[in-house]
């Protein structure tokens, strides 16, 4: 059994040997990694560093440019609104100045034509509203919402057989708030616009002719010999 122990021996001696070689090689070997890894370890935080310091560089001359930039701006708007502000108050003052002599021409032109005036707005205000006139209208002549009043122009004129286009029949539908409603005030409305518009333009040519002819007779009286001087 002499020769079991002796293998036994070598082969703990053998391990005891290895384990050593193996216990040195890892301990080089964690050395070189710690100074592999320090190493590159200040390579990154160098370069690092220099980026760092290159986008701080990059952002500081970005920022200058912008500066700059607003501050041309600034500066190029400071002399137009120099230059051009006296010309911008200039121009107001004179559209202020032209639109209160309109103002005053209107006004005046208001307090010399009343009856125009007047006319206008009541032709305005049944454009605008022309069931003013309809409704009352209807009722007077005998169409009312609940149909056609006895006694009235409309009875008299209701015949036993209507036909649905004929007038009467939508007088009556305008009458009861149907779709002939809408036809009796469009109508009005139109009328109001012609009648209107007819109605003033006559009162300002008569009103003109007046006007010429008394010109006219001043003329005269101051002309010695009794003739028309201009």
């Amino acid at each position: 059994m002499e020769w079991v122990n002796d293998v036994a021996a070598n082969v703990q001696s053998f391990a005891e040997e290895q384990g050593e070689n193996i216990a040195k090689g890892t301990s080089g070997a964690a050395q070189g990694a710690q100074i592999i890894a320090d190493e590159q370890g200040s390579n990154i935080a160098n370069g690092a560093s220099d980026a760092t310091a290159g986008v701080q560089g990059f952002v500081e001359d970005i920022g200058a440019q912008i500066a700059k930039l607003v501050t041309d701006i600034v500066t190029a708007g400071k002399a137009l609104a120099d230059e051009q502000g006296p010309r911008i108050v200039e121009t107001t003052a004179k559209a202020a100045e032209e639109l209160a002599k309109v103002a005053d021409e209107v006004l005046d032109w208001i307090m010399e034509n009343p009856d125009v005036v007047a006319i206008g707005a009541a032709g305005l205000i049944i454009m605008i509203a022309p069931g003013l006139v309809s409704t009352p209208l209807l009722s007077l002549a005998g169409f009312t919402p609940l149909g056609i009043a006895a006694g009235s122009v409309a009875a008299a004129a209701q015949v036993p057989v209507t036909s649905s286009n004929s007038m009467f029949a939508i007088l009556q539908s305008a009458g009861a708030g149907g779709d002939g409603l809408a036809i009796v005030n469009g109508a009005i409305q139109v009328t109001a616009a012609l009648g209107t518009a007819a109605l003033i333009a006559l009162i300002v040519t008569e009103r003109e002719k007046r006007k010429n002819s008394k010109t006219e007779k001043q003329c005269i009286r101051r002309s010695p010999k009794g003739t028309k001087v201009w």
